[in-house]
């Protein structure tokens, strides 16, 4: 599944921009930007371990959440956690 983003034509700057479900090949981009030192403020201790072991299971089709890379074209630049209802 992606889901695309664009931008009013009306911006300067056009954005164009996608997500796509986190897979096993971009886990150690996503532990990488948790450990930056503006992202660990946020995410630490247990919380932080929650949110890896989650992303695990995500990544092995059991989670309660939805675990999002966007990308600016091919390039991914954000991370995003959804929880499913």
């Amino acid at each position: 599944m992606t889901t695309n983003i664009q931008q009013s034509t009306h911006s300067n700057f056009p954005l164009h921009f996608n997500f796509k479900p986190v897979d096993l090949a971009h886990r150690s981009l996503v532990h990488k930007w948790l450990a930056q030192p503006h992202v660990a403020k946020w995410f630490y201790g247990q919380g932080l371990k929650n949110t890896l072991t989650h992303l695990d299971g995500f990544l092995q089709g059991v989670s309660e959440g939805q675990y999002w890379l966007a990308y600016d074209k091919h390039h991914p630049f954000a991370f995003l956690i959804e929880r499913r209802e």
